[in-house]
């Protein structure tokens, strides 16, 4: 077990930072995240077996990433052992890394695939086993999991498309016509404001450090875009959904914004609308830090995306034909994790930072590469090979086309 190695032992030239790669990730944003944050979902058996997760890799994983100076870790109840193999590695590496040096985000109110609990006795109950589990007396961050399958529906059927009409001609269908910010659209809405006041409670009480809330998805391990279990097939990155619900919680006593708001695969080499979304979360509805996760897109933007994977016939296609393009260059995947992290100075996403899913020590050494690329200005041919990845999907008129988000109702 990960649990009972020694660490004297875990001192090979792979479980060091590279000489090659000099840059650390920097603290950006609000909440001093670091520009990687480690998913580690991957710590489930979603996404490896036990034989994998009963190892030293986790750990030497875990402690690579901290010396490369990645110091915070997403993760949550909903993603099997996760926050108990990661609270066991952390309490291990305390003397090297302490409890300060590094940022918890977890998550609450989805229970399994289908079943969510959002009364605030759940919520206050989940906090605490997190706490438990990750062997900390508080947490940075603690988001209400995958709102947009409990909230209210308010969107267009179907809900595909370009989700940036939601912005302009489509503000009524999405529930974002000026003067109803406030509205209550029916019962789901009402269990998401019950379970932030819970959540804001335990903020006043210092145990939770930051709240907000995310969509779900399905956080494809950086290099090996491995899943062993389906999760859940639908991927929930409803922007146009997360910036009403972010309105609803400033709307209502005690009227205070969101900390963090979290979605997933809306800043891609295939879809960036997060970017016409940023001014509208962080001046509209006043939210503190933004982040963007699954830079893959599920795994869509990898030489062999899942057969389950929801996006069309035609997105496939164009992603194939991406692929063959960028495979000389070290593939798509590598194109498109380079894409997901570069910030030019003074662009509007220069205090986001990524999640990124990491399984072992190669993944955590490959981001920090294509991070030290992008900062060594190494990244002429990078900006031409995404251009002409753009230029395929755009041909297809797929460039920020979504699939069906949310739930079916």
């Amino acid at each position: 077990m990960h649990s009972h190695v020694q660490l004297a032992e875990l001192d090979e030239d792979s479980d060091r930072p590279s000489v090659l790669i000099p840059i650390r990730p920097q603290e950006v944003g609000a909440l001093k995240l670091t520009q990687l944050v480690f998913g580690a979902a991957t710590f489930s058996h979603f996404y490896n077996t036990q034989s994998v997760l009963s190892t030293d890799i986790p750990l030497r994983t875990v402690q690579l990433a901290l010396r490369y100076g990645i110091k915070a870790f997403d993760t949550s109840p909903y993603y099997g052992d996760s926050e108990k193999i990661l609270g066991d590695i952390l309490e291990q590496l305390r003397t090297q890394f302490p409890r300060k040096s590094y940022k918890l985000l977890t998550k609450c109110g989805r229970i399994t695939a289908d079943h969510f609990d959002y009364t605030p006795q759940a919520i206050r109950a989940s906090v605490i086993r997190s706490l438990r589990n990750l062997k900390t007396s508080y947490l940075d961050v603690v988001y209400l999991h995958d709102v947009e399958f409990v909230a209210t529906p308010v969107w267009p059927k179907p809900n595909t498309g370009d989700h940036t009409y939601a912005l302009h001609t489509a503000q009524r269908q999405w529930g974002l016509r000026p003067g109803e910010e406030a509205r209550i659209w029916g019962p789901g809405d009402q269990c998401i404001l019950d379970a932030i006041g819970e959540l804001q409670k335990l903020k006043k009480q210092g145990i939770v450090k930051a709240i907000g809330i995310s969509g779900s998805s399905i956080e494809i391990s950086i290099l090996s875009f491995r899943l062993i279990y389906l999760i859940v097939i639908i991927e929930g990155y409803p922007l146009p959904t997360l910036l009403r619900l972010a309105l609803l919680v400033l709307h209502h006593s005690p009227c205070e914004p969101l900390d963090v708001v979290m979605s997933y695969s809306n800043y891609t080499l295939q879809n960036a609308t997060f970017i016409d979304f940023h001014e509208s979360f962080t001046k509209q509805a006043k939210v503190a830090q933004l982040i963007t996760a699954s830079p893959f897109s599920m795994g869509l933007l990898t030489d062999s995306p899942p057969d389950w994977h929801p996006a069309p016939t035609d997105m496939r296609r164009a992603t194939a034909q991406a692929a063959h393009l960028c495979k000389p260059y070290g593939g798509i995947a590598d194109v498109a994790l380079g894409f997901a992290l570069r910030r030019e100075p003074n662009s509007t996403l220069t205090q986001v930072p990524t999640v990124i899913g990491l399984s072992n020590l190669k993944e955590v050494h490959t981001a920090m590469r294509i991070l030290n690329e992008l900062a060594n200005g190494h990244s002429t041919e990078r900006e031409q090979l995404e251009s002409q990845v753009q230029a395929i999907y755009a041909k297809g008129r797929l460039l920020g086309k979504t699939w069906i988000a949310g739930p079916a109702s």
